[in-house]
Parts: C-alpha cells; sequence; structure tokens
C-alpha cells in the first residue's frame, strides 16, 4: 500500500490543478470531496468496515503495553520523535508551499505542478531500490543516509535560484530520500525500541508527528512573511540538521542497554 500510495499526489496535483483552472478553487474543493464522498467512502464502508480483530489477537493487545509506554522513558523514542517530526516539518512545508516557491523565483505554474507531481514515482523509485537492497541496508546507516539527503536536498533548492536543473535535482533528492523514510519509520522504531509493542510505539511517534506537519504549512507560512521563501528554507535546512543530529546520537540510544524488554527476549 505504500508502494502504490506514492503515485496518489502524482494523480491528483496534476487533477487539482487542471481543476482549478477549470473550475476555480471553489469549485475544485468541491469535486475532490464528492471524489472522498462517492468513491472513497463507499469503497471503504463495502470493503473494510466488516474488518474485526481476531479473538485470539485481541487477547493479547495488552500484553505489550507496558513496554510500549516504556519508551517513553528512553532517549532513542525522543530521538526518533526529533528526527521524524523534523521530515514532517520539510513535507508539510513543502507540499503546500513549493508552487508558490517556484513562482517567486520566476518559475511557471506547469513547471511547477510537474516537479512536484514527480515526487510521487520517485518516491517509488526509492521505495523499490530500498526493497531490493534492504539486506545491506541496516537502520542505522539508512537513517544517517536519508537524514543527510534531506539537509542536501533543502540546501540545493536554497541556492538554486531559478536555475531550474539545480531545483529539479533538489526535488529529485527529496523525492526519492522521502519515499524511504516511509520504511525507515517502521524499521527505526524495531530496531532502536525493540519489536514488543510495536504498534504502539509507532503509533505514539506517529501521533506526534501528525502536530508538526499539521503546524507545518502555518510555521511556514510565518517564515515567509518575514523574510520571504529564501528564509523558509533556511529554516527548513536547520530543522533537517537537527533531526540529522539526533538520528546521529542514536549509536548509544539504541543499544540494548536500553531496551530491557529485547534483552530479556534474547536471554
Amino acid at each position: 500500500m505504500t508502494l502504490l500510495g506514492g503515485f496518489a499526489g502524482t494523480v491528483f496535483i496534476p487533477l487539482t490543478g487542471w481543476l482549478a483552472d477549470t473550475c476555480g478553487w471553489r469549485g475544485a474543493l468541491v469535486i475532490l470531496a464528492a471524489i472522498n464522498l462517492l468513491v472513497a467512502a463507499p469503497l471503504h464502508w463495502l470493503v473494510l468496515a466488516g474488518d474485526r480483530v481476531e479473538p485470539a489477537a485481541a487477547e493479547g493487545q495488552g500484553k505489550p503495553r507496558g513496554a510500549s509506554m516504556g519508551a517513553l522513558r528512553q532517549r532513542a523514542f525522543w530521538m526518533l520523535v526529533v528526527t521524524f517530526c523534523t521530515w514532517s516539518l520539510a513535507f508539510g512545508s513543502l507540499t503546500f508551499h513549493l508552487l508558490p516557491l517556484l513562482a517567486e523565483r520566476g518559475i511557471s505554474d506547469a513547471v511547477g505542478i510537474a516537479l512536484l507531481a514527480s515526487v510521487g514515482p520517485l518516491q517509488i523509485a526509492g521505495r523499490v531500490g530500498l526493497m531490493l537492497h534492504r539486506g545491506a541496508m541496516p537502520a542505522r546507516l539508512l537513517g544517517r543516509a536519508l537524514t543527510v539527503m534531506l539537509v542536501a536536498a533543502v540546501l540545493i533548492l536554497y541556492v538554486a535560484g531559478a536555475n531550474i536543473w539545480l531545483i529539479a535535482a533538489g526535488v529529485a533528492l527529496y523525492g526519492v530520500a522521502n519515499g524511504m523514510v516511509t520504511i525507515l519509520r517502521g524499521i527505526a522504531v524495531a530496531d532502536y525500541l525493540g519489536v514488543a509493542g510495536f504498534g504502539r510505539k509507532s503509533g505514539m511517534i506517529s501521533a506526534i508527528n501528525g502536530f508538526a506537519l499539521a503546524l507545518a504549512p502555518y510555521l511556514a507560512g510565518l517564515l515567509w512573511t518575514g523574510g520571504g521563501y529564501g528564509l523558509v528554507l533556511a529554516g527548513l535546512a536547520a530543522a533537517a540538521a537537527t533531526g540529522a543530529l539526533a538520528f546521529w546520537s542514536l549509536l548509544a540510544a539504541g543499544s540494548a542497554a536500553e531496551r530491557p524488554e529485547t534483552s530479556a527476549s534474547r536471554n
């Protein structure tokens, strides 16, 4: 689902642009709402609404709760929160501000939409590449590489000006890395926090990330009012560097000493 979901932006970003040009932004919103109401909602009710947790699985749901709540006392948990929150800030900011950023530099809307829509296939390419080389890419190495890639992508966009080739390079680097980080979120939680209570731990990190994702467009807008998109990209670069430092510090944080449930399971 994660792999195929990368095509959502590829389809709906150009579609939304076309609808806005044809029907106006209000008409585009009404049509997109109708798609959700008349297509997505019936599919959910017909296909997914009947699913229930098996009784045997339900009986064991409470067992990992102690392990998952114990993660809140681990430094590794909060370093992962910082790392993935910076990704959410970058994703939320670039998704909603890339087009006006490019327009500020004199790039046409058509080219901007094409660049933004390309992020979907680039994410797919990153995930496929990771799947093909998963055995040779441990979570620590993957996470360090991806956090550096995010910093590099934002810095390239910062210095690119109106150079379309540098802009395309920054977008490509961001898209590939953003595709792979979706996979990293799962394997990093298991690697650094252990598999006991995995769902709860992942859910807690995702819940915190949700706030960063929701605030990102607004925060980027505040920075823009203070100094244009140069300031926005500078802020994103600083946030990305903070996330990279947080993940790189996980060498000690991910040790077995911080994961008593993992150590116990091995004895």
